[in-house]
């Protein structure tokens, strides 16, 4: 991993030239990288973040990982979900995937239940009202908590 050592106003142009490259590379197809920004307290890395998503136009999330207890809390709670197919002249013309709750609703609108079920997992609180364009923010992932 190569470590670069830039001052504040170096740091917001090169974030925003990252921020750009991941927009270039997902209207691509292709899954955006992270950055990991290092420093002493104090320097205002959150805060240059936390202005250059408003200047963007990007939803912001700052999350202390130092205040997470468990992965739930991070990736949100594991949820059944089952595959239902509409099919139409013998043929399928319409595949998805609901949540068993929204199973029910599914069949009564005329779709069939495949067989195939999966887990996945419900946004946390902090993600479930944010749009497609933002930066998640994990701070002090490094500070230790005293027990």
């Amino acid at each position: 991993m190569a470590q670069v050592k830039l001052n504040t106003k170096e740091l917001k142009g090169f974030v925003k030239h990252f921020i750009n490259n991941n927009r270039f590379i997902q209207n691509g197809g292709k899954v955006p990288t992270a950055l990991n920004i290092m420093g002493n307290a104090g320097l205002g890395k959150t805060t240059m973040v936390e202005q250059l998503a408003k200047e963007e136009g990007m939803h912001f999330v700052k999350l202390n990982l130092a205040m997470i207890e468990e992965l739930s809390d991070l990736i949100g709670f594991p949820m059944k979900e089952l595959e239902l197919a509409k099919i139409e002249n013998g043929a399928i013309t319409q595949k998805k995937w609901v949540t068993e709750i929204e199973a029910e609703l599914g069949v009564k609108a005329g779709f069939k239940l495949t067989g195939k079920r999966r887990t996945t997992y419900c946004p946390p609180e902090w993600i479930a009202d944010k749009g497609e364009s933002g930066i998640l923010l994990l701070d002090d992932y490094t500070r230790k908590i005293k027990k």
